[in-house]
């Protein structure tokens, strides 16, 4: 049974301090409702027995910081103690490892954490599903990972606590990534959707992570519509093609989410062949990720096309309705009307005469 605890708690102003040291780094607002709930760590047992079989460190387990529907925060209960033990300087240097993997953990879970304002009508939205999920994943992670000004921003959130003057040592141990192809797959998307969309990288993950999950395909759909079309198209067509490209974002990113899937017949019973499966993963990640703004930005560059062509076709009506003197939307009905579906007029007469035959001189 999870323990809520309460705000006199060690372990509550840690996660609290924690949360509002990335909003303000982030900037972006916490959604969190400072709420913590501790959960109760592996027995000394359970991990004897999870050595024995071969399996994953229980550190690396990805429900020890969880963001729950209502914006709490439950956090495992070993989790919250290796950082409280960096925090008063208890830990050794073979023990820097825990702290610092459990701090990336909880800053993680803190950009995770962060307010979504709805933005668009829930009607043009897609479910959360694996492929949001997946990308929500990549981007906190990334976020945690990331260097700004030669730290990641993880080492700037220990200093900031104040965690280092007590365990100077803390940052230098290695750090695990549970999730490779997930934050290398994000990183290498939002770094060619930042070019696409001619946008500053830092700005474009800052406002996706600030993105409901479900709302981000729209969004990456207007940025890429404000790069190549904007002033070129209206609001009924804007939605149409925001949708568009929404679909084909929300569904080459899904990919990513069966790497694991796909890689799962790797041998990972060595160290060896567990470090070539992370390389592997973090490849295939990045791969995809590329692979999947570079697909939608082809569609954007092609619709860009065919609207500036479509706008030269409009001026021109613009202006002949101005020299006949009469309203543009009545011009294009008298077109319309005038034209049938095989490009003739109504009075048979062909639009473009067909093409003769070499030495055909007009008679029958």
């Amino acid at each position: 049974m999870d323990r809520r605890l309460q705000s006199e708690d060690p372990g509550y102003q840690l996660v609290r301090d924690i949360v509002h040291a990335v909003a303000y780094r982030l900037r972006v607002e916490t959604g969190w409702n400072g709420v913590v709930y501790q959960a109760a760590a592996p027995s000394r047992f359970q991990r004897a027995g999870r050595a024995w079989n071969g399996e994953n460190d229980p550190l690396h387990d990805w429900d020890t910081v969880t963001v729950n529907d209502d914006h709490s925060l439950t956090v495992r209960a070993d989790i919250l103690g290796h950082v409280l033990d960096a925090q008063a300087g208890r830990l050794d240097w073979d023990e820097n490892r825990k702290g610092y993997q459990a701090m990336t953990r909880l800053v993680h879970g803190a950009v995770e954490a962060s307010r979504h304002d709805p933005k668009y009508d829930p009607s043009e939205v897609y479910a959360e599903d694996e492929a949001s999920d997946t990308l929500t994943l990549g981007l906190c992670q990334d976020w945690a990972w990331d260097r700004q000004g030669g730290d990641r921003n993880t080492q700037a959130i220990i200093s900031r606590l104040g965690i280092n003057q007590h365990t100077p040592r803390l940052t230098s141990s290695r750090l695990v990534d549970a999730v490779p192809h997930a934050r290398t797959a994000a990183h290498q998307f939002v770094t060619e959707l930042a070019k696409a969309a001619r946008r500053p990288r830092d700005v474009t993950h800052r406002e996706l992570v600030g993105t409901h999950p479900a709302e981000r395909w729209n969004q990456i759909g207007d940025w890429l519509i404000d790069a190549n079309l904007q002033g070129a198209i209206g609001p009924g067509e804007r939605a149409q093609l925001r949708q568009e490209l929404a679909v084909i974002a929300h569904n080459n990113y899904a990919a990513v989410a069966e790497i694991p899937d796909e890689l799962r017949t790797m041998a990972r019973g060595t160290p060896p062949q567990r470090v070539q499966f992370a390389h592997t993963l973090r490849e295939r990640g990045k791969e995809v990720g590329g692979n999947a703004l570079l697909r939608l930005n082809i569609h954007a560059k092609g619709t860009m096309v065919n609207w500036l062509k479509r706008r030269e076709e409009l001026d021109r009506v613009h202006r002949a309705a101005a020299d006949l003197g009469i309203p543009v939307d009545q011009l294009q009905a008298l077109m319309h009307a005038t034209t049938r579906k095989d490009g003739s007029r109504q009075d048979g007469t062909p639009q473009v005469r067909p093409h003769a035959p070499k030495g055909y001189d007009g008679r029958h």
